[in-house]
């Protein structure tokens, strides 16, 4: 889960004041029937230019310098809303507040000596938590490649060890364009055209997710839940680490059009950590914004699970409970210190994509199976919980109470958490190196460590129950995924905390149903 931290208005030109005739980016959500060559020319009437247009949720991005295009717009009978196009996103990482010490650049730890074993599965008591990998799950299914998992996250490195063998390049995407004042300057590899290629990860966080699915077991590295599927990469995520509604939106519908059967979302949808529909401490247009995201980012998760993508979201870091949220101080968090104090409630405010209807939320756990301190609860949001990891529990020492994966070279390179030479300078990070080919790894925590566990066992799901589908792959109604995942969780009792005792022991707001069993999710009965 990641939080969001940027809401300003993104300006064509970096500095670009809102009335001084620069053109600034909108983001235009039509009422539904309206076609693309009605709504495109609406946008022409208000002197406005189309740069992308989602026909199947009928959200268009478009640029324009005036002033007044926010209430204008709305004053169309086909336009539903309108908002100035505010990052809504964050990765990589997780919340600072949970960030390991040795990660943030303070309290240096030395590194282990070099890895002499090349198989870190020991280690990985995540995956025996939820009774997945050899001798367990595997003994039943490995997953099929005729079933896709889509991760929309900020991209994923296609070399790394764990993610080419399963990889899906032909259906791959990078739905975003780099912005220079924010990504930094544009390649001029590519002729400085801002479009990355869709297997670069600059934060490491996409392939760690990723590479907790679908890690092949061969002896090298980790095991993933389900390491014979197909993986997609649906890059949604700016080289920054921000996110667009558009790119987001624009994911979710192609997950839809392209048989991709489960998708992954560890992030948080912002621009404000919650979305309220009339918040009084906001004003009118901040009110339309928040409205414009949730109705958007639902119609376009509407849409994939229709099209039968089970929908998996990380519920969030900072111990708060979504069912009865008291306040939010977080938001707007950009620029710094333009943030206040919001009261708010739980029967108009949304926190998405974790509170958006047909997506399964997913809560964090420690090695002991206690909820991780930094994780969201509630009983009418956690649906489900898995191991995430927990820098704070006792249980295993530190750095190994927080799950293993994959991550990017680029990531630790410009985390300064290897050398010049390549070698790690903390002891969360691991280097391992096949036929003079390396891969890191890299212990981290948060619910964007858990969702994943839950995704690949939602692949696992329809690779062993799922029909051929008539486009060829495989298929399974999301409805009958999140029915197996749910009734197959294993239920676990509240801890002695009055947070957690507003729900049964059978379904709670720290567990939900249970802790995901990847064994006992392939069960016939």
């Amino acid at each position: 889960m990641l939080v969001g931290l940027l809401v300003a208005a993104v300006p064509i030109a970096s500095g670009a004041d809102p009335d001084d005739g620069t053109a600034r980016r909108y983001v235009v959500l039509f009422r539904d029937g309206t076609s693309e060559e009605v709504a495109r020319a609406l946008i022409r009437s208000l002197d406005a230019r189309t740069v992308r247009f989602n026909a199947a949720v009928g959200l268009a991005t478009v640029t324009s310098a005036r002033p007044d295009l926010l209430t204008d717009a709305m004053d169309e009978d086909l336009v539903q809303g309108v908002a100035r196009e505010r990052i809504i996103g964050r990765a990589p990482g997780i919340h600072p507040r949970w960030a390991p010490s040795d990660e943030t650049g303070s309290n240096e730890v030395p590194a282990r000596p070099a890895a002499k074993k090349k198989s870190l599965a020991k280690q990985q008591w995540a995956m025996r938590m939820i009774d997945a990998g050899p001798g367990r799950s595997y003994d039943i299914e490995r997953g099929s490649q005729d079933v896709l998992v889509g991760v929309i996250d900020g991209g994923v490195e296609a070399r790394h060890a764990e993610i080419k063998p399963s990889l899906v390049r032909s259906l791959s995407r990078n739905f975003t364009t780099d912005i220079p004042h924010i990504d930094g300057p544009c390649s001029a590899e590519r002729d400085e055209s801002c479009e990355d290629s869709a297997f670069e990860d600059p934060g490491g966080h996409g392939t760690w997710v990723a590479s907790s699915i679908v890690a092949p077991k061969d002896g090298f590295g980790t095991n993933g839940v389900a390491p014979n599927v197909g993986l997609v990469n649906l890059r949604a995520g700016q080289d920054s680490g921000y996110f667009f509604l558009q790119p987001v939106v624009d994911a979710l519908t192609f997950a839809g059009d392209n048989g991709i059967d489960v998708v992954n979302m560890s992030f948080y949808i912002d621009p404000w950590l919650f979305n309220c529909s009339d918040n009084p401490d906001d004003d009118e247009e901040a009110q339309q914004e928040q409205q414009t995201i949730v109705e958007a980012t639902q119609e376009a998760l509407d849409y994939a699970r229709e099209r039968g993508v089970t929908l998996i979201a990380a519920e969030g870091n900072f111990n708060m409970d979504l069912g009865d949220p008291k306040r939010d101080d977080f938001s707007p968090n950009f620029p710094p210190g333009s943030e206040y104090r919001r009261d708010i409630d739980n029967a108009t405010c949304l926190s998405m994509p974790a509170e958006a209807d047909g997506v399964i939320s997913v809560s964090a756990l420690g090695p002991s199976e206690r909820k991780a301190g930094y994780s969201n609860y509630g009983v009418e949001q956690t649906d489900i919980s898995a191991p995430g990891g927990d820098p704070n529990s006792g249980a295993i020492d530190y750095p190994r109470n927080q799950p293993i994966a994959g991550t990017s070279r680029q990531a630790m390179k410009d985390s300064r958490l290897i050398d010049a030479d390549g070698k790690p300078k903390t002891r969360s990070v691991v280097r391992l190196c096949r036929k003079g080919k390396c891969s890191y790894y890299t212990y981290i925590s948060g619910t964007s460590m858990a969702a994943p566990h839950v995704a690949g066992v939602a692949a696992l799901i329809v690779s062993h129950f799922g029909t051929e589908d008539p486009d060829g792959g495989m298929t399974m109604d999301p409805a009958e995924v999140e029915s197996r995942l749910l009734d197959s969780a294993v239920p676990h009792d509240c801890p002695n905390s009055p947070r957690c005792e507003e729900g049964a022991d059978e379904f709670n707001g720290f567990y939900g149903h249970g802790i995901v069993n990847a064994k006992r999710a392939l069960k016939n009965a």
